[in-house]
């Protein structure tokens, strides 16, 4: 057995790299640390100073930071703060514990105030738009309530001598003569009889503003004028039931009550006139025979049914004009009486007209129908037509808003007190009135013309008809 030998290169190399491991190992720690110490301290520099990327044709690849340092060399940066660095247009701060901070970035997400100018204008254009939609909803309505108020100085006489003797509702119904304040306060008939009926759980009080704007209107402006008093201008007697707010829209024979003493206070009424104590007419004029009557809503109707009931006096009643009133149909349908006299009231306003002349009993008969418009919430517009009641030789129907000089709708108790309408409505008035026929109006076909001339524009079919039928009457004479 051979022995190796002790200085072989073999035991030597063995012992050798035996030994120095752990000092090449040690080595290797160090310099890895070196090398990150540097790495860390590039950063921090190239941070400082501006940074430049080299064009890539491959955009899709990772720009490459070039960092000049001492040792210049380039670097590819793999770490995600590197790459936020980089594509920041803002040179961040390094903080000590290494997280880079963008003080403008930051500054400008703090400030409230702060915006684009696009942000700007278009809430500029919101605050403007939103302004111009507020203004055009109060004050830029299609159909606003433009209705002045009215103002007056009320003075009711009762006529308590109107009693069982003259009608069986005495005890239950009143009649009132209504005075202007200041104006005319003598309580004595002097000129023209108007009677208001008022609707359904209406009351007398209700003609306050018509009755005062007639007394206005003839003491202000007809009195003095010579050519009204030629033409038979005389002050209005303005007549008001009180019908003790009776529910007329529901119960069929209360309306028929209330035409029944209507009739009878119609008949107390013309009397009046012929009462020296009680009339202060001037001499030579002759004794009225007729009263108009203003309805309103439901006292519309009544009024048409005045001139189908047996104590109806035949031409009492040569004009009424309706404020508001459903004529077509019952507002209410429950209950039987009243649906029959409806049927029964508007057969007969048919067939009377279909008559001859000489045969029909409302051929002298004038009927105007005044409706609110859309304002009128209770009662619907297409209630309000005389279309299959009346030819329009006798009668039409005009929404508020289209009557000159007031052009506004109304609702269904604003039409008693609208001050542009109550003008429009006396002068109407006075316009078919003539104190020196017996009648107290104008011959039927002159009132129609008149109060066509005042409640329309001009521009209707049913004027424009009537223009064309005057020519060619006029041609062929």
């Amino acid at each position: 057995m051979r022995r190796r030998p002790s200085g072989s290169g073999e035991d030597d190399n063995g012992s050798r790299s035996t030994s120095t491991a752990p000092e090449r190992l040690d080595k290797s720690r160090d310099s890895s640390n070196a090398r990150d110490r540097e790495i860390a301290r590039e950063v921090k520099h190239a941070a400082s100073r501006p940074l430049e990327r080299k064009p890539s044709k491959d955009m899709n690849r990772t720009p490459v930071l070039e960092i000049h340092s001492p040792w210049n060399h380039t670097m590819e940066p793999k770490s995600e703060l590197i790459n936020d660095l980089v594509n920041s247009p803002i040179q961040p701060k390094i903080t000590p514990d290494g997280t880079p901070e963008f003080r403008g970035q930051r500054a400008r997400m703090r400030n409230p105030w702060s915006c684009s100018t696009l942000t700007f204008a278009t809430s500029i254009c919101a605050i403007v738009l939103l302004t111009t939609i507020l203004h055009s909803f109060f004050t830029r309505q299609q159909d606003p309530k433009g209705c002045a108020m009215s103002y007056m100085r009320p003075a009711f006489t009762r006529y308590s001598d109107f009693d069982t003797e003259h009608t069986r509702f005495a005890s239950k119904y009143s009649l009132y003569l209504y005075r202007e304040g200041g104006v005319d306060d003598d309580t004595r008939v002097k000129g023209i009889p108007v009677l208001f009926i008022p609707g359904n759980a209406g009351s007398y009080k209700q003609v306050r503003p018509i009755a005062a704007e007639a007394a206005h209107y003839y003491y202000d402006v007809l009195r003095t004028d010579k050519a009204a008093t030629a033409d038979g201008k005389a002050p209005l007697d303005v007549f008001s039931v009180d019908f003790n707010e009776d529910i007329t829209a529901f119960h069929g024979q209360t309306l028929l009550d209330q035409a029944e003493y209507l009739n009878e206070a119609v008949a107390f009424i013309l009397a009046l006139y012929h009462n020296p104590s009680r009339s202060l007419r001037e001499p030579g004029l002759p004794e009225p025979k007729s009263v108009i009557i203003l309805g309103h809503s439901m006292g519309g109707v009544v009024a048409r049914t005045m001139l189908r009931m047996p104590n109806y006096q035949e031409h009492t009643v040569n004009t009424i004009v309706t404020l508001s009133a459903p004529h077509a149909r019952a507002p209410v349908t429950f209950d039987a009486d009243m649906v029959a006299t409806y049927n029964d009231i508007n057969t007969y306003w048919r067939k009377s007209y279909l008559q001859p002349p000489g045969s029909n009993p409302l051929a002298d008969v004038t009927l105007v129908s005044v409706a609110g418009g859309g304002l009128d919430t209770m009662i619907p517009s297409e209630s309000t037509s005389l279309t299959s009641l009346v030819p329009d030789t006798h009668g039409f129907t005009v929404f508020t808003s289209s009557i000159p000089n007031v052009w506004t709708g109304m609702d269904h108790l604003a039409i008693m007190w609208c001050d542009q309408f109550r003008k429009a409505l006396v002068k109407a008035v006075f316009d078919v009135t003539d104190v020196r026929r017996s009648a107290q109006t104008k011959p039927q076909a002159q009132r129609i013309k008149a109060i066509r001339k005042r409640l329309l524009t001009g521009m209707e079919p049913v004027v424009q008809k009537s223009i064309k039928d005057q020519g060619k009457k006029n041609f062929e004479f």
